[in-house]
């Protein structure tokens, strides 16, 4: 799933991601399940399975989230994520306001 890097006024703010699978993405180079980028804000992700179930090298989904430094407001409730990294957030310390990853 990926949000694009777009200002504020043409970013994919309020949205919802509820009650999926989200797997096996990337190919030739590593992914992220869910890339939120640009300034998007206001999105909730919850009750979602994140995940690469391909084996080796094949396996490319190596982040379960990533949020790019000018995201804004995230929140992600009881999601499933199994990743090298469940999220990667580069936003500065005291603009996070990430709710649990599991």
């Amino acid at each position: 799933v990926y949000f694009r890097n777009e200002t504020a006024p043409m970013a994919g703010n309020r949205n919802r991601l509820e009650n999926n699978v989200i797997e096996n993405n990337g190919q030739g180079h590593d992914a992220a399940g869910i890339d939120v980028q640009g300034q998007t804000g206001d999105l909730l992700f919850e009750n979602n399975v994140i995940r690469d179930t391909r084996s080796g090298a094949a396996r490319k989904q190596t982040v379960g989230i990533r949020i790019e430094p000018q995201a804004g407001p995230i929140k992600l409730e009881h999601n499933q994520i199994q990743a090298e990294k469940a999220v990667d957030d580069l936003r500065p310390a005291t603009s996070q306001d990430v709710g649990a990853a599991q």
